[in-house]
């Protein structure tokens, strides 16, 4: 997925955090951001970062989830990773897995 930025603002959409230095987007120009597509695994959205394969028939699922919320950790927000089954990873419509990267564990 790929999100656009240009004309030296922020998007409507795209929410600024508090204490973050936004001033290289204001600059003008025109940015290209390439963003990992988004899947579901128990209920929570992810963002695929890349496919992993251990044994012969077994998947793994790298996965990122930006996490802003101050119970969890006072330096907000922050990336969590984690590697799941690639079984239990939910797949969304409109979303393009083919350029999520596939990586083998060495023999």
């Amino acid at each position: 997925m790929q999100v656009h930025y240009t004309g030296g603002h922020i998007p409507a959409d795209i929410e600024e955090l508090p204490g973050q230095d936004y001033t290289a987007f204001r600059r003008g120009g025109g940015v290209v951001f390439v963003v990992p597509p988004l899947a579901m695994q128990g209920g929570a959205a992810f963002f695929l970062s890349g496919w992993w394969q251990s044994g012969p028939r077994v998947w793994w699922a790298d996965m990122l989830q930006i996490i802003d919320d101050p119970a969890l950790s006072p330096r907000r927000p922050r990336v969590v990773s984690r590697r799941i089954l690639a079984a239990g990873l939910q797949q969304l419509e409109g979303q393009d897995y083919r350029p999520v990267p596939r990586l083998r564990a060495s023999e």
